[in-house]
């Protein structure tokens, strides 16, 4: 069967081959939250943050990807992710100067009611020598008090979420 090219039908079919393509491919993420089931309540999880700056072209950002090896999907409002009270793994890639920077898993304890800010320094960002390696850390908003107990490993590749 041949189809006109400016053709409704020819153009149809090709989208829903292209949208059939990518929901096999894909892999399920869990959305605004790193467990199963429904939404609970605030007080009975904590919330993790990745931390931005909003500039127009240099937008730099943290970005969770993973809790316990699960793919998660930030809510697009806040970055943010619930999880369950415990110790947990997260993955994330710190974008920053228009590429994925680097991979890094977390591994910290979340408290139910607390919300947890995954950030970096702003300052030695603004400066391109500066190596950003070493400058995310876990903040507890409510003390304003970084987190000392976190164990932190770089991945060599940013794909690692992908």
């Amino acid at each position: 069967m041949k189809f006109p090219m400016n053709s409704n039908l020819g153009s149809l079919a090709l989208a829903i081959g292209s949208w059939l393509l990518v929901i096999a491919c894909s892999e399920t993420r869990l959305e605004g939250h790193g467990y199963d089931g429904p939404e609970l309540p605030q007080a009975e999880v904590g919330t993790v943050r990745g931390d931005s700056t909003d500039r127009f072209w240099n937008n730099t950002f943290v970005l969770i990807c993973k809790i316990d090896d699960r793919k998660v999907a930030a809510r697009p409002t806040d970055r943010s992710i619930d999880s369950l009270p415990g110790e947990h793994k997260f993955l994330l890639v710190h974008h920053h100067g228009g590429k994925f920077d680097r991979a890094v898993e977390l591994t910290f304890i979340v408290e139910a009611g607390h919300t947890y800010l995954i950030t970096f320094d702003k300052k030695s960002m603004k400066e391109a020598s500066v190596d950003t390696s070493s400058s995310l850390w876990v903040e507890d908003i409510a003390t304003s008090q970084r987190l000392l107990n976190v164990k932190s490993s770089n991945f060599k590749s940013s794909y690692a979420c992908f």
